[in-house]
């Protein structure tokens, strides 16, 4: 049975500590936010929760349940709507302890999280009677964070992995869409060659006119294909691309001497 607020107005100062009646709601007590807990050693007033991001927070409450009575700590609906999901453990009879929760942010923005601002509420659940084991664990009277060290090395590892992961992606879509202009820029440049030459052959341009053209053309097509492999992160052959480039154009310009 869930404890209503007129138990909580009797009780409460029995079970919290510090106690403020304001904080009472019908079936549960807000919760005041302490500091937020970057890893064992490190805590801050205010955080920015980065997508996927994960941190430990301390209320300003330590709770003190009698034999017969468990809390278990929500999130409120304006956080749950604002992205966040939490995790908390059922805090069982005879446990002494400030109250720590783990909340991470499950949206694709940042949240900013401040101490000004609480997240998760208590609801008390009263036993039909005293358990005849009280908590006496490794987290009783726990007031300094402990225990969070090993979770964090294992999650960066894990967001290692995934940004190495999405990078290599990126690369692999960077690189396809590269390909995609060189083969468009080549077939543009037989499509503009067969073009020239058709287009001179008809009009019975002389020979250095036509070579002319055709070298121009070719320096051209050499320098698109080189700007677009430029792009590439991993682009081969740059400099020989834009030798040819370079030597297609002198040689146009040369032609217009030797065959004047």
């Amino acid at each position: 049975m869930l404890l209503i607020d007129k138990k909580l107005f009797k009780q409460g100062a029995s079970m919290i500590e510090p106690f403020d009646e304001e904080q009472v709601t019908n079936i549960g007590y807000d919760l005041r936010t302490d500091c937020f807990f970057l890893d064992t050693n490190t805590s801050k007033k205010e955080v920015d929760l980065a997508p996927g991001d994960t941190v430990f927070v301390r209320t300003t409450e330590t709770l003190d349940l009698p034999n017969d009575m468990a809390a278990a700590v929500q999130l409120r609906n304006s956080r749950i709507r604002q992205g966040l999901s939490l995790t908390a453990p059922i805090y069982q009879p005879g446990h002494k302890s400030k109250v720590f929760f783990r909340v991470t942010n499950a949206t694709k923005q940042v949240i900013h999280l401040d101490s000004e601002k609480g997240i998760g509420y208590l609801v008390f659940i009263q036993l039909e009677e005293p358990v005849e084991k009280p908590y006496n664990g490794a987290f009783q009277n726990e007031d300094a964070f402990v225990g969070m060290s090993t979770y964090r090395g294992t999650l960066a590892d894990d967001v290692t992995d995934l940004e190495k992961k999405v990078d290599t992606v990126k690369n692999i879509e960077k690189n396809v869409y590269g390909n995609v202009l060189s083969i468009m820029g080549i077939f543009i440049g037989i499509f503009s060659l067969i073009n020239v030459n058709l287009s001179l052959t008809v009009a019975n341009a002389a020979m250095a006119t036509l070579l002319t053209f055709n070298f121009a053309t070719v320096g051209a097509i050499a320098f698109l294909i080189g700007l677009i492999n430029a792009i590439l992160p991993e682009g081969k052959n740059h400099k020989m691309i834009w030798w040819a480039s370079g030597i297609a154009f002198a040689l146009s310009v040369a032609v217009q001497f030797v065959l004047k």
